[in-house]
């Protein structure tokens, strides 16, 4: 139970961080993932 205790704590806070930078996230172009987030933004419009 500790273990799992501190991966909660540890996903928690490394979320919260992130949701609460000032600057938003960029995408480095060529990156592995970017054909994936633009089939996904095509399909939510």
């Amino acid at each position: 139970m500790a273990g799992m205790e501190s991966d909660v704590r540890l996903i928690f806070r490394a979320s919260f961080d992130i949701i609460n930078r000032d600057e938003m996230m960029s995408w480095t172009p060529g990156d592995e993932f970017e054909a994936i987030r633009l089939n996904y933004l095509q399909e939510i419009e």
